[in-house]
């Protein structure tokens, strides 16, 4: 089974193995996940070819009809993935050491797949978040135990997803120190001090 995105058209060949087919006589169709899609072809005798193009995530049936019979080695299934570019994550704000982090990543309707995600601590530890799904909306979470720069990686099908891997700049709160300077303001004028 080929595997394709939805965006990009599917090219076939049709070779014919005898010169007695009669053109007319030929048809193809494709089927996908909610019915029938538009196929354009073109063909010669010696054979053909044309494309396809998937409009949802799937499988495809491409089938070659001569005289109305299915064609040996038909069907043919094309499994269309989403294009994982449409998939969105908005980043992570700066968390505070032992806080929980979620990740929360919108789909934006391409569905049909895994989606995984793994927050690497700055030393390189890697920790698997599990992932929850509700209308499309995939949530994650995990405790950072380290401070600096954690990179989270979300990925689709194990195809990341675009931006990822993502930065999460995590910070010690006991470690913050706090400088506050108090200024001291002369106190307000009274009546003795304007007149006199």
């Amino acid at each position: 089974m080929a595997t394709i995105s939805p965006a990009a058209g599917v090219p076939f060949k049709i070779d014919f193995l005898t010169k007695e087919v009669v053109l007319s006589e030929i048809k193809v169709q494709v089927h996908g996940p909610t019915g029938p899609v538009r196929v354009d072809f073109d063909l010669s005798p010696r054979g053909g070819k044309g494309v396809f193009v998937p409009d949802e995530v799937g499988i495809y049936e491409l089938t070659v009809l001569n005289e109305d019979e299915v064609v040996e080695g038909c069907p043919v299934k094309v499994r269309a993935l989403p294009d994982v570019s449409k998939i969105m994550f908005s980043g992570i704000d700066p968390c505070a050491l032992g806080s929980i982090v979620e990740v929360v990543i919108n789909s934006n309707g391409v569905g049909g797949g895994d989606i995984d995600v793994t927050a690497y601590s700055p030393t390189g530890r890697g920790l698997v978040c599990p992932v929850k799904v509700e209308d499309g909306v995939y949530a994650a979470t995990f405790q950072p135990d380290e401070a600096g720069e954690w990179s989270i990686a979300v990925t689709y099908d194990e195809e990341h997803i675009q931006g990822s891997p993502f930065t999460c700049h995590v910070y010690d709160p006991h470690s913050l120190k706090y400088s506050c300077h108090l200024l001291r303001c002369p106190s307000p004028p009274t009546e003795k001090t304007r007149l006199g």
